[in-house]
């Protein structure tokens, strides 16, 4: 009898290893609501490249504190406008 396949979940994108250079604008962005604290993760977050426009159709979410450091520089790249981040328990961006 052949084993059964296994299927392992794709790896996740790890902000902190990212470079501007390596990025192609099909990340998805990890967003946080306001007011629940509920996280919007992977095929469901939206895409650098659609940031910008998710964050004004969708006002209660902001940018995880992980993801700030890359979509400050990466906002730059795929649009004049500056982005909603937020901030870690300690008020700092991470």
């Amino acid at each position: 009898m052949k084993p059964s396949p296994v299927y392992r979940r794709r790896p996740r994108v790890d902000p902190s290893k990212l470079s501007i250079d390596q990025l192609t604008g099909d990340e998805n962005v990890t967003v946080v609501n306001r007011n629940t604290g509920k996280r919007i993760t992977g095929a469901k977050a939206p895409t650098l490249r659609n940031l910008q426009d998710w964050l004004i159709r969708n006002p209660g979410f902001d940018v995880d504190a992980k993801w700030a450091h890359i979509v400050h520089k990466a906002v730059s790249i795929y649009t004049s406008h500056s982005c909603r981040t937020r901030t870690n328990k300690f008020g700092l961006h991470s």
